[in-house]
């Protein structure tokens, strides 16, 4: 039997570990920089589950500067969140509590959204539509206008209008 022996220098050792250490720094930091967002997974009637896929599937990977796709968990395919602090969309929820048939809702894009005060965020739930859907928006941003507009067009294209 013939061993074969290897031969590196230790130049080659040390620039391998630098480079694996570099490749670990960076990994480390990427995690680091979004973790995941923990999101209470709603639990969609099941009249609702085929239209949260189809919205999901739908929605953009990026609702602008600073709100790139995070990973949820649980994961779930009735959640989505984007950005740090995170703006989260849940499908298949039900209505408000403080919300009434009579209760003024803001029409943006052609999708109208209650709003509901949150400690830390706003909740807005498109309660004209079925499934509905509710998207907390981190008071931080302060206006959630731009979100919405970028939400509009899938929710709207994916769910259907109710009248209210």
């Amino acid at each position: 039997m013939r061993r074969q022996r290897c031969v590196t220098s230790g130049a080659a050792i040390g620039l391998l570990a630098a480079a694996a250490g570099l490749l670990a720094a960076a990994l480390g930091a990427c995690s680091r920089s979004t973790p995941d967002v923990a999101v209470a997974a709603p639990t969609p009637a099941a009249s609702d589950r085929a239209g949260c896929a189809r919205l999901v599937a739908a929605l953009p990977g990026s609702l602008g500067p600073h709100l790139d796709h995070r990973v949820v968990q649980p994961a779930s395919d009735y959640t989505r969140a984007w950005g740090r602090p995170a703006v989260v969309l849940r499908c298949g929820v039900g209505y408000p509590p403080r919300y009434l048939p009579t209760s003024t809702v803001d029409e943006v894009d052609g999708i109208s959204w209650f709003a509901t005060q949150e400690q830390d965020a706003v909740v807005f739930t498109a309660v004209t539509r079925r499934p509905r859907v509710a998207v907390a928006v981190p008071r931080t941003y302060g206006q959630a206008f731009d979100v919405l507009i970028s939400l509009s067009a899938p929710v709207r294209s994916t769910t259907a209008a109710r009248v209210r």
